[in-house]
């Protein structure tokens, strides 16, 4: 009787972690974030981005004394297939560990984190920060644009507050594009997203 019971609970058990599972979907989305950054001397150590900026509030510095600036903007966009929405912007740039050729062409390590509010569609609406990690080079021609390129990680879970929305987790690259004259910045985040997120309360 007890191996009888035992084992009916452990199909019931097994069949409930395989619902759970199959409700769970993973898609390759595709995310862009625009906006018109400020740059300069952040609040946070060697002139990182803030103590409330998160990821970005930090300025490695390995070999030599703490050299970074902030890139900012508080009004940024975010476009793409999960949604539309703000999307405030914090960059540390670390000039002290740039790497440079001959002619002064150079890349420099950026920790950024976006503080993501997806509002359109309202069913779908969630908040989320999202952490960036890479590089910004210079560019190679007279009036060319800086390159951005690294990866970016959901850092925790997307919040959903719409009807219809479920949690979220998802990582992938990034690449982009800076320009110097004007201080726009064009980030592209692709990836894998599956919903409802992994390791999501």
């Amino acid at each position: 009787m007890y191996r009888r019971i035992a084992l009916v609970f452990a199909v019931v058990v097994l069949v409930a972690l395989g619902a759970s599972q199959a409700q769970a979907k993973t898609i390759q989305a595709t995310e862009t974030v625009k906006g018109t950054v400020t740059i300069g001397a952040g609040g946070g150590v060697g002139g990182a981005c803030g103590v409330d900026e998160g990821y970005s509030d930090q300025c490695p510095a390995f070999d030599e004394a703490a050299s970074c600036t902030c890139a900012n903007d508080e009004a940024g966009t975010i476009t793409g297939g999960i949604g539309k929405g703000t999307a405030k912007i914090d960059l540390t740039i670390d000039a002290s560990e740039e790497v440079e050729d001959t002619v002064e062409h150079g890349c420099k390590p950026i920790f950024g984190e976006l503080d993501v509010a997806i509002t359109d569609p309202k069913t779908r609406a969630g908040t989320a920060e999202v952490n960036i990690n890479g590089t910004a080079c210079r560019h190679l021609t007279e009036h060319g644009l800086d390159i951005i390129e690294g990866g970016f990680a959901i850092n925790g879970c997307f919040f959903p507050t719409g009807e219809k929305a479920t949690t979220a987790s998802g990582y992938g690259e990034v690449d982009g594009t800076f320009d110097p004259a004007t201080g726009k910045v064009v980030l592209k985040l692709h990836g894998p997203i599956t919903a409802p997120g992994e390791s999501c309360p």
